[in-house]
């Protein structure tokens, strides 16, 4: 990856649906943002609002403002769609520096391919550690935890919503250099425990939300 996105995190995801169907849920960023629009520990409490130009985030060159306050700190972050290419890939990345508490400067996107029983969603973020002395101390403490987070969540969520019997076939990872989140076992149990699987009680990666 080039600079100034030093680290990177990703989640792989399998979902017995068709590229177009996930690619137009994923299109729609008020949707791929809706984590960070609900309270939880990992924006403490508070929430970040999207806001979309006339393209809505569905066009290279479109325009995405998230604005928001954490821990009485005013928050903002301006992206723009680089790449756009339905129904396999898409990228965005910050424009400009955002003030942000615990990343930097991001390119952020996700991409699909055929896979024997459905299709493959990658969600990935490349990104940089933010500016200043605080920053830097607060972005080694949380960064790749809340990297980590946003990635997980956007690829549980299409998960979640595309594949509602739960029926998604186990994603076999290699090579991922321990940056990928494994997600994707049979037949989660419902409210169970973060990445147990109630198939063969086995664990699958890093806080996989089943």
């Amino acid at each position: 990856m080039n600079a100034p996105f030093q680290l990177h995190r990703e989640a792989l995801v399998g979902i017995a649906a068709d590229s177009t169907a996930i690619f137009a849920w994923l299109d729609d960023h008020r949707r791929l943002s809706a984590h960070m629009e609900k309270r939880s520990l990992m924006m403490a409490g508070a929430t970040m609002k999207t806001e979309l130009d006339s393209q809505r985030g569905q066009a290279v060159g479109s325009v995405i403002r998230m604005k928001g306050r954490v821990l009485g700190v005013s928050l903002h972050v301006e992206e723009v769609v680089t790449r756009y290419e339905p129904p396999v890939r898409k990228t965005w990345e910050t424009r400009g520096q955002p003030r942000l508490l615990v990343i930097g400067r991001y390119r952020m996107g996700f991409e699909l391919s055929p896979a024997a029983t459905g299709t493959r969603l990658r969600v990935w973020i490349d990104y940089s550690s933010p500016t200043g002395l605080a920053g830097r101390w607060l972005g080694k403490l949380l960064g790749q935890a809340y990297a980590e987070w946003c990635v997980t969540r956007m690829a549980r969520d299409a998960m979640n919503f595309l594949t509602r019997s739960n029926h998604v076939w186990n994603q076999e990872l290699a090579g991922d250099g321990g940056n990928a989140v494994r997600m994707g076992c049979r037949g989660c149990r419902p409210g169970g425990r973060q990445g147990v699987c109630s198939e063969r009680g086995g664990r699958h990666g890093q806080r996989a939300g089943c």
